[in-house]
């Protein structure tokens, strides 16, 4: 796939309805997670400043949507993913099941030394996240987030919680924020 809307920072992810989702990756993916995150979580926030519609539109509408992404790296090394998106119409959704069950396709989880990538198919096209971390792994950054078209696609298309089938022709990251904190974020 190649990537579209690629900036120097990187590209976004998400879904514009907004969405939430919590999975587990399986336990071979688990156990590369530096021993020094078990028992911590990350959190990472940005916006994208987009170029969607919804498919049958005519036009393309410029309009900056909030993603994020909160991962918790068990004592035991199992990764949890929740992903965040901006509301466009309805509010935020929520779905929850296995990496495997995802509706947003989340499903390949894993970490590179220092950098934890998700990767994430879609209808066409997929979205690829990493977050980078110091030396210490106690402080992290998010290092890109690209979207990938199938090729010949002029957009990345998707289905949101509500549904509808969203196309994205660009997309620009903004805003970006992460940290690593002790204990569950999902344990709230």
């Amino acid at each position: 796939m190649k990537p579209f809307a690629v900036t120097v920072q990187s590209f976004a992810v998400g879904c514009c309805v907004g969405a939430v989702g919590i999975f587990a990756t399986n336990s071979a993916l688990a156990q590369n997670a530096p021993k020094a995150l078990y028992g911590k979580s990350i959190v990472a926030t940005w916006s994208e400043d987009r170029l969607q519609r919804v498919v049958g539109e005519t036009e393309f509408r410029s309009q900056r949507v909030p993603q994020g992404v909160s991962v918790y790296v068990s004592t035991t090394g199992q990764i949890f993913t929740r992903f965040t998106g901006g509301a466009r119409r309805t509010g935020k959704r929520e779905a929850i099941g296995t990496a495997s069950k995802s509706p947003r396709g989340e499903g390949l989880r894993r970490f590179d030394g220092r950098t934890l990538t998700v990767t994430s198919s879609f209808a066409s096209g997929a979205k690829h996240v990493s977050i980078e971390f110091d030396e210490t792994l106690s402080t992290c950054r998010l290092g890109s987030i690209v979207w990938g078209k199938a090729p010949g696609a002029d957009v990345v298309r998707l289905k949101v919680l509500t549904g509808e089938d969203m196309e994205i022709r660009s997309s620009i990251p903004t805003l970006m924020s992460c940290a690593v904190q002790s204990g569950n974020i999902f344990a709230e």
